[in-house]
């Protein structure tokens, strides 16, 4: 395999000549266990938050409370929990993803890093063969008089239309073949602002002066659509930039990727955007760290608007050129639900948990902190351990006897109609976690 250098990006051929394409480490920028609390923090608070139709309808539990402690769609009796040696993660299987890239933090972290692998794959394949990209951002004006469904609904229309009228065809389309087009909404002084981040893929034979023309033709087109004017909106407000290499493309996906501000450690740089606006993710984190001035009822209630006015919409959508380009390089994007179902290979199950006990540790708050032993520990036959104590620590399993076998004959059972005679009978240890849970150590 040999190597050359493109434009400060390290592109790998194979023996086929065509570029190998690893992911950029660098891109994930913050790992799991860093941030896993912050993100069932926010999750938990998130999944407290019904829409006004719930509200309306009844609805017991919204999807994103389910998520996570609910038995998922193979109906299992029971929550795998699992290591994997290789990379030393906590696996956990069995369990409902409602699979929400707006509403819940977990679901929305694990697709936007999928998301940045596959744009990082496009990225390296199309500057292989000179393709140049660029990034735009388009916008509105907005103010507190605005609701959040107004504008979104210019902002699409106004992009859609200017899609469709015979200058674009004719003028702008013809030079570039594919896109990846991903909203951002934030809420700051003027109250809700979304906008548009777009990725153009051009073709081959596009020169740099034609890009520059293509980025302030576009702007104008879509700036003089009639309901982006009719906002009062500014040219000037329209920005693009020629991506050249992996720091501008690293600068497009912190623009809509959820995880950077929900794993940022750094609160200052978390809550608040460089303009000074707040994510929704990042308005429930300031909330839940009770920084001053933040209103509980105020933010569940814009919470529960952009919940209710995202349902259903894409967050990022990526062309039917662009996704046919990648196929040339065996890119295939996945969907949302794919990402979520991936099976995972474990090099050994440590523990099937009973849901009843698993939806004890997931409400007490213990989940972040259970995953993240399993991922200290060396080996499977530490990991059994560490967990055992856990639990028995913090009181999910109360001891019976006093001589306990070995940590990795633990078996719990989720069946809460079996007496305690029965388990005697067969020389099990009787041990119970408050629950009616039952194990044999």
């Amino acid at each position: 395999m040999k190597k050359i250098k493109n434009q400060n990006i390290i592109v790998s051929y194979n023996s086929d000549g065509l570029p190998s394409l690893d992911t950029n480490t660098k891109l994930v920028r913050h790992q799991l266990q860093e941030m896993r609390s912050i993100v069932y923090g926010i999750k938990y608070l998130a999944g407290e938050i019904k829409t006004q139709e719930e509200i309306i309808n009844d609805v017991p539990r919204s999807r994103v409370s389910m998520c996570g402690n609910t038995l998922g769609i193979n109906k299992d009796t029971e929550i795998s929990l699992a290591y994997t040696k290789h990379n030393k993660n906590a696996v956990v299987s069995g369990v409902h993803k409602c699979g929400s890239v707006w509403r819940c933090p977990v679901c929305s972290y694990k697709i936007s890093r999928q998301r940045q692998i596959e744009l990082y794959r496009l990225f390296i394949a199309a500057q292989s063969v000179g393709i140049r990209m660029s990034f735009i951002t388009f916008t509105i004006r907005h103010d507190k008089k605005h609701s959040l469904a107004s504008s979104i609904n210019v902002l699409n229309e106004s992009f859609r239309k200017m899609q469709r009228n015979r200058n674009f065809r004719n003028n702008i389309a013809p030079f570039y073949f594919g896109l990846c087009k991903a909203m951002e909404i934030t809420y700051g002084a003027n109250g809700w602002h979304p906008h548009l981040h777009v990725l153009y893929f051009h073709n081959s034979n596009i020169e740099e002066q034609q890009q520059e023309s293509f980025c302030k033709n576009i702007c104008s087109e879509f700036f003089n659509q009639k309901e982006v004017k009719n906002r009062g909106t500014r040219l000037k407000n329209q920005v693009w930039k020629i991506v050249d290499n992996s720091q501008d493309l690293a600068n497009y996906i912190s623009k809509w990727d959820s995880s950077k501000e929900i794993a940022s450690a750094n609160f200052k740089t978390t809550f608040q955007t460089k303009k000074g606006g707040y994510t929704p993710f990042g308005l429930l984190r300031a909330c839940r760290a009770r920084i001053k001035g933040f209103d509980m009822r105020a933010v569940y209630k814009l919470f529960s608007e952009y919940a209710s006015v995202t349902k259903g919409k894409h967050h990022l959508h990526i062309s039917k050129g662009l996704k046919d380009f990648g196929r040339l390089f065996d890119i295939m994007i996945t969907s949302d639900r794919e990402v979520l179902d991936v099976n995972v290979e474990a090099d050994e199950i440590l523990y099937k948990l009973p849901v009843a006990l698993w939806r004890r540790i997931y409400f007490r708050g213990h989940i972040p902190e259970l995953l993240n032993l399993i991922e200290s520990c060396e080996n499977n036959q530490e990991a059994k351990k560490k967990v055992f104590y856990y639990l028995k620590d913090n009181g999910y399993l109360l001891q019976r006897k006093v001589n306990i076998g070995s940590y990795d004959e633990l078996i719990l059972l989720d069946d809460l109609y079996l007496k305690k005679e029965d388990f005697l009978k067969k020389n099990l240890n009787y041990v119970n976690s408050g629950g009616g849970i039952y194990a044999n150590v």
